[in-house]
């Protein structure tokens, strides 16, 4: 943006009490709820600050008390102040413990004369120890309780509890990339997850045959179908609810199958419900619009082999902070539909840990009848093992009970950086012994269990035998990491997976962590 200063609609002030047991209002320093006295802020809109230091003169000169988060006495908490960018409109949230604030007429005409702009006055009763700032009961002691906002060519109604982005320029510009980044045409149906007051569900319906807009907080609900018929626009229905049960009804019960998929969840991410459900229905594209970029990550290996990134955009929602909103765009490869072209088998989906067919020990092949039925198992296995990011893979993985394993990557591996190249192996009845006494002790990882590394010891010197796809015998010694990952294969085929290998209880670790500590040095 060409100015990024002063960008902020909504500024949160607590309220707390100096080392004097003065009241000030402020922000809270970094970790901690030590209250930075307020001066100037570059990103705060300047109506802000004036306004929260008219309301902390009113409490000082009536001796009005300041919330303690240890006795959990008081009554003021918080001063949450949102202001119309293009409007001017501006709405005062007054955030207290208790039900009455004293002298609160004398406060509400103070302040609306002072500040004519001032179109709606909150008075929002948060009793409990929590660090959730609005409470659940909002009462409005001036105006309706809500002030209006332009976005692109539409208008907002925007409510204490409604999310509304804090950088209303920058937030045009992600919705216009967002909406391009979909290809919405005029036939297609849309579900917008997460659709707070329906910003973008209305800039999608411009283009749209219908768009479904889900969203848990009730009055934002509200808000979007009051916005709705603001800008006459019918084409949209806004639902209240759980986005996992919301979107499990109406893919399941109502038979809604949407062409796009447009998420903005908060900075939690996605649950494995929602995803579960958007990889059952396999819409055509998905906008994943992520104010945090480590759930995003988390959330889109889970995409992995049904979706293909076609690139993730930056959009800087937040000058001068560390934070930046992320616009990634899916789109379903078809690859997983087809049974084999050539020598291309299916992607299958990996069977994860809990799995009864993980637990069975596997049936041998008998070598003399490695038929076609063999070979497609063998080939089904390599793709599955091609479109993830493993370097191993067994037949009880696909479901299947067979002493068959596949060890191998083409290409360099996203997870596996400083593996040995590996050339795609398939394996059949494989079976080894030690060499030597040697092992180690290093993380290990499962396509069965994601996400979850643990410390396994390996011999480090085998022998391997195993028959290959034309019945042939072939025996050679394996060592290092080569030998780590046949021995963890050879596993999966008698039941076992490295989660039982793991003796040591703090062996376990995550794979961010692996990384950000770099474990697999130690």
């Amino acid at each position: 943006m060409e100015n990024p200063f002063h960008y902020r609609n909504k500024a949160q002030y607590p309220l707390g009490l100096n080392k004097e047991n003065e009241p000030v209002v402020g922000i809270f320093a970094q970790r901690s709820h030590e209250i930075i006295p307020m001066e100037k802020c570059l990103i705060q809109k300047p109506i802000s600050e004036e306004i929260a230091k008219t309301i902390l003169e009113f409490i000082k000169q009536n001796k009005i008390s300041i919330y303690n988060e240890k006795t959990g006495k008081g009554l003021f908490r918080h001063i949450v102040i949102k202001v119309g960018a293009k409007t001017n409109e501006i709405m005062c949230i007054l955030v207290i413990n208790g039900k009455q604030i004293p002298k609160e007429t004398e406060l509400v005409e103070m302040l609306t004369k002072k500040y004519p702009n001032i179109k709606t006055i909150v008075k929002s009763i948060n009793t409990k120890n929590t660090n959730v700032i609005l409470g659940l009961e909002n009462i409005n002691i001036y105006g309706n309780g809500y002030i209006e906002d332009e976005l692109g060519e539409y208008k907002f109604k925007i409510s204490p509890l409604s999310f509304y982005q804090v950088n209303p320029i920058q937030a045009e510009k992600l919705y216009n990339i967002g909406v391009e980044a979909a290809k919405i045409t005029s036939n297609d149906t849309v579900f917008d997850l997460y659709c707070g007051i329906g910003t973008i569900s209305l800039f999608m319906a411009k283009y749209a045959k219908k768009v479904y807009g889900v969203e848990i907080v009730e009055q934002a609900i509200e808000n979007a179908k009051e916005n709705a018929i603001l800008n006459n626009i019918n084409n949209v229905d806004f639902i209240a609810g759980d986005t996992e049960v919301v979107l499990d009804d109406l893919i399941n019960n109502k038979k809604i199958i949407p062409d796009v998929v447009m998420v903005d969840p908060p900075r939690k991410g996605l649950d494995n419900r929602s995803i579960d459900n958007i990889l059952k229905i396999k819409p055509d594209r998905v906008v994943y619009i992520s104010c945090n970029p480590a759930t995003l990550v988390r959330d889109l290996a889970k995409f992995e082999g049904n979706y293909v990134i076609e690139e993730i955009r930056p959009v800087d929602m937040f000058p001068f902070t560390k934070h930046v909103e992320c616009v990634a765009v899916l789109q379903f490869s078809f690859w997983n539909e087809f049974r084999k072209v050539g020598n291309m088998g299916k992607i299958l989906k990996i069977r994860e840990v809990g799995d009864p067919v993980l637990e069975k020990e596997c049936d041998k092949v008998e070598i003399k009848n490695i038929n076609e039925e063999i070979l497609d198992i063998i080939e089904d296995l390599k793709s599955t093992l091609e479109f993830g990011t493993g370097l191993g893979i067994s037949a009880p993985q696909i479901g299947i009970n067979k002493r068959i394993i596949v060890v191998g990557a083409k290409k360099e591996n996203i997870k596996y950086h400083d593996a040995e190249e590996i050339p795609v192996t398939a394996m059949i009845n494989p079976t080894w012994r030690k060499i030597s006494n040697e092992t180690d002790i290093q993380y290990e990882g499962c396509l069965s269990v994601p996400s979850i590394r643990g410390k396994v010891e390996r011999y480090k010197d085998i022998e391997l035998t195993y028959y290959d796809e034309n019945g042939k015998q072939i025996t050679r010694q394996l060592h290092g990491f080569f030998a780590r990952l046949v021995q963890h294969e050879c596993d999966h085929l008698e039941g076992i997976v490295f989660l039982d290998r793991v003796k040591e209880k703090n062996g376990f670790a995550t794979i961010d962590n692996i990384n950000k500590y770099n474990l697999r040095e130690k």
